[in-house]
């Protein structure tokens, strides 16, 4: 965006007559001996140049607004051009032009460019999961990691190397270390609860409970908690398949941004022009359900760099580069294939059912999704079935004419209020609930638009407009 946005700078400020999708189409000619693919994808790249020209059109149409807010804080310096470039896409020559013809004299650094690029750096380091101990670990071999081939491998006998109060690092273990988005594992070591799992290096820092009493030398036996293991892989996995299955329904240009995964819920980052519909949402989590139940085997090996990337291309790298000579490579045949370290399932079909709870926009060109599979995605089922039921006995109406119900009783609620207070008298019908309705799906969520809430308030919101109707209808029959 930085380059396509100096581009269109230019073009705008010389009066040229080019258009930049035919200029991909020339270097896709030129290029085909070479990257016949690039042909391929000319009708994504031109539909996201528009988009991108659309979106830069509109940032120079708000400049000036944007620009005064910022001038009213003080003078402009460095840090405020910045962010009026990266947040507002609104560069320094018309931050210039707009100071000017405000008498302000103004002068960005000749380096701008290499301080956005230096601030984006920053922000990829800032979410990097590895950690300084705090005493030495100079001469101490690396932790070998015993997680990588089997997810279900969970008890391991290891050899102190080093051990300070609370942390110990071994020579190998089976506890998987915060990385890659995925958070730590938990357990017991030497009979003491392990709470902690961090990188140092190339060492593996467990930070337990208490004081273990540990000498360096000393075997221990460890144990990781296996549930917790089983939802982290199964979090873990079903995002690779998400973003395959998002890269089927919104485009190849699909890549990911970032991603998390804890045992409540996982969320992936997306580089996508637009908010998807609910349509693409529902396709999105219907293709990813249609992938895990094809139960395809999940095959995790070390590759050296070069070979990892001769075989499956910079592809690989989704959410950034990994380090190291030789990669995990984890392929899920025909469907995805990732450098990654993290843990993983066998088959496809143990993740269970995926959810799509939410879908947000996390900045421009980043979409965010947030999911559950495995036991969250039964347990969140389970509940939801409890919240359907409780959502009928308070409306007393079947499934689906809880959204009608509700829009019904959000309506008389509004209704009643207002003839309340102009002191006109309440009719009977405002107290009775009669809209029936043939809503499929999540109702729950259905009935939150209705109502014009989030779905975790529905029953308390709704709870609240029958508790004011029956105080109306008591002080009318005073």
């Amino acid at each position: 965006r930085v380059i396509l946005r100096r581009a269109l700078g230019f073009i705008s400020e010389f009066g040229w007559d080019l258009d930049l999708a035919q200029v991909a189409a020339w270097h896709a000619q030129e290029l085909a001996p070479l990257f016949p693919e690039l042909e391929k994808k000319l009708g994504q790249v031109k539909k996201i140049l528009e988009v991108e020209k659309q979106k830069y059109a509109q940032s120079r149409l708000r400049a000036g607004s944007v620009i005064e807010q910022f001038m009213r804080r003080g003078r402009l310096g460095t840090d405020d051009l910045l962010e009026l470039y990266d947040s507002h896409g609104i560069p320094p020559k018309d931050v210039q032009t707009v100071c000017k013809e405000r008498g302000v004299s103004l002068y960005p650094p000749d380096n701008f460019f290499a301080l956005v690029a230096a601030r984006h750096e920053k922000t990829v380091q800032e979410t990097q999961t590895r950690r300084e101990v705090p005493f030495d670990l100079d001469g101490v071999p690396k932790t070998r990691g015993l997680y990588f081939d089997h997810h279900d491998l969970v008890e391991f006998k290891g050899t102190v190397l080093r051990v300070r109060d609370r942390m110990v690092v071994l020579d190998e273990t089976v506890f998987y270390p915060t990385s890659g988005g995925q958070v730590h594992d938990e357990g017991v070591l030497g009979g003491v609860p392990v709470i902690e799992v961090f990188k140092s290096g190339g060492h593996i820092v467990h930070v337990l409970a208490r004081d273990p009493g540990f000498r360096e030398g000393d075997v221990v036996e460890g144990r990781v908690d296996l549930d917790r293991r089983i939802q982290l892989a199964q979090h873990h996995t079903v995002t690779h398949i998400i973003s395959a299955a998002a890269r089927r329904v919104l485009g190849d240009h699909v890549f990911q941004a970032g991603a998390a995964k804890t045992t409540r819920k996982a969320r992936i980052d997306l580089t996508h022009w637009e908010l998807p519909s609910k349509e693409q949402v529902l396709e999105i989590e219907r293709v990813a359900n249609e992938i895990i139940q094809q139960n395809i085997p999940i095959e995790k090996r070390f590759l050296p760099r070069s070979t990892a990337e001769r075989l499956y291309g910079f592809e690989i790298y989704q959410g950034g580069a990994v380090p190291g000579k030789d990669i995990r490579i984890v392929n899920i045949k025909d469907v995805d294939v990732e450098a990654c370290g993290g843990t993983h399932l066998d088959v496809t079909g143990d993740v269970g059912d995926v959810r799509i709870l939410k879908v947000s926009k996390v900045q421009d060109g980043i979409v965010r999704l947030e999911y559950i599979a495995g036991k969250a995605a039964q347990e969140a089922a389970s509940q939801e079935d409890e919240s359907v039921a409780d959502l009928m006995s308070l409306l007393g109406c079947p499934k689906e004419s809880v959204p009608a119900r509700a829009r019904e009783l959000f309506e008389k609620w509004k209704a009643a209020g207002k003839a309340a207070k102009k002191g006109r008298p309440l009719l009977d019908e405002c107290f009775t609930l009669t809209a029936t309705g043939d809503a499929e799906g999540d109702v729950i969520e259905a009935a939150a638009r209705e109502i014009g809430t989030q779905r975790e308030f529905v029953p308390k919101t709704l709870r609240r407009f029958l508790d004011d109707l029956a105080l109306l209808k008591k002080n009318a029959a005073k």
